[in-house]
């Protein structure tokens, strides 16, 4: 949505040039050097400034020019038309419906902007510090841009957040399994998470088709060939590929999972070996028998602990960390909430080391063991989706497994079979058994003086 947003404003900003350049002046780029000039195409111009190269200076009120090309008489008419521009601080005077140091924001488009970031009356200062973080992730990469994300999409619904990403047809080109072609609708489910998106899971586990594994080697393994889209992407972003997670049939994923980033051009080879872990002893069977668990799928560690995370977010700021799965019913902590958010692993640290988080390991687990090798096909030229796709081979080299099976050193029947027998021992040594004995001892020892005496 904010790409939408911007793209609009560009569109809206080229249109506004020709008002000021009319057909007397052409705006030019230079195509190697990227630099962006005036030049007078006949000395008739439409309420247009002069015709010289403009300054793009902060510090003068002449001609401006956008990136785009489009010539303004200053920097503080690119949006708001009335705004006046004068030759000391604060240098633009804006009209009743734009704010900031160059009248680029528009009030009306704030408070609604201020509202889906929660804010109460405090929308300038929550939109800055937005912009702020966006500013910040132009310097040091995209992750301050993205960590907030979740909690600006927390004021939507799940059916509009899901609107926002990428259908299975724009990220997949095509897919095999046993070199058989699959139907991307039927054969990969969607899932929406708060942090990732939409995925997409073959063999997930609510699947009227879950398809086993019969031979060995890349034809018979899943084949897939994505379109990670990277002309979408915001300029300054360095990570640029589609997300690919492991898991076995009955997990659900995370952010945390463990995952291959495949890039536009490469082709991903992922060759598996299962293992196998049955534990005994104090372990979860059922994640309903864990102590909070909102990961949809089978029981797991992280999942329990992210839980455990949650729950003291939610005693302490009223809401659930919006990057996260979520307690049914309880609403995302918004935008203007993080800093409530962050405290909670500042001054708690990991969920693993608290007292109150019990989560121990599931009963039953299944592991993948990965060896991935990468290369480059294509010679990195995005401008197609055939020269921009990339290809991926998920496959088993050999059906062998190890499995690791935990049993008691004690079985539970001998345990109690040693017991009885001590018990029963014990319970037989009676107060006459004891003076029998003794009785024996007294006339062993006089039959034994006496033979001593006589000798």
């Amino acid at each position: 949505m904010m790409i939408q947003l911007l793209c609009l404003v560009l569109q809206l900003m080229a249109c506004e040039a020709k008002r000021f350049c009319g057909s007397g002046c052409n705006v030019l780029q230079d195509p190697a050097s990227g630099m962006c000039h005036v030049s007078c195409v006949s000395g008739n111009l439409t309420d247009a400034p002069s015709c010289q190269p403009p300054s793009n200076s902060s510090s003068s009120c002449g001609p401006f020019i956008t990136a785009d090309g489009a010539l303004y008489p200053n920097r503080c008419v690119t949006l708001d038309r009335d705004a006046e521009c004068r030759e000391e601080v604060p240098r633009c005077i804006c009209s009743a419906n734009f704010i900031g140091p160059f009248c680029s924001l528009n009030r009306e488009h704030m408070g609604t902007v201020g509202t889906m970031l929660g804010g109460n009356g405090n929308n300038e200062d929550l939109i800055t510090k937005l912009l702020g973080e966006i500013s910040k992730s132009k310097n040091s990469g995209s992750a301050p841009f993205i960590a907030p994300m979740p909690s600006i999409l927390s004021a939507f619904t799940e059916g509009q957040v899901e609107q926002f990403g990428y259908d299975i047809e724009d990220m997949l080109i095509s897919a095999t399994y046993e070199e058989k072609l699959l139907h991307l609708r039927e054969d990969f489910k969607k899932m929406t998470s708060p942090s990732l998106g939409n995925c997409y899971t073959f063999n997930h586990f609510n699947s009227s088709l879950i398809r086993r594994i019969r031979r060995v080697g890349q034809s018979s393994g899943l084949r897939i060939e994505t379109d990670s889209h990277p002309n979408d992407y915001v300029p300054w972003s360095e990570n640029v590929g589609v997300a690919v997670y492991v898991q076995s049939v009955g997990m659900g994923i995370t952010s945390e999972s463990r995952r291959f980033s495949v890039v536009p051009g490469g082709v991903e080879r992922i060759i598996l070996k299962k293992s196998s872990f049955n534990r005994a002893g104090r372990c979860v069977r059922n994640k309903k028998d864990a102590q909070s668990f909102y990961v949809a799928g089978n029981y797991s560690v992280e999942g329990c602990l992210r839980a455990c995370h949650q729950d003291m977010v939610y005693r302490t700021c009223a809401c659930m960390d919006a990057a996260y799965e979520k307690k049914a019913g309880v609403a995302g902590c918004s935008f203007d909430k993080l800093p409530c958010v962050s405290s909670v692993s500042e001054e708690r640290g990991d969920p693993s080391t608290w007292r109150e988080c019990h989560c121990p390991p599931p009963c039953e687990e299944e592991l993948f063991e990965y060896m991935m090798s990468r290369s480059t096909y294509l010679n990195g030229s995005t401008r197609t989706r055939e020269e921009r796709k990339s290809r991926v081979m998920i496959y088993f080299e050999s059906l062998e497994m190890s499995i690791s099976h935990e049993t008691y050193k004690m079985p539970f029947a001998q345990l109690i079979g040693q017991v009885g027998g001590a018990g029963g021992l014990l319970l037989g040594i009676t107060a006459s058994f004891i003076v029998e004995v003794a009785l024996l001892c007294i006339i062993l020892g006089g039959c034994l003086s006496k033979y001593l005496n006589a000798t």
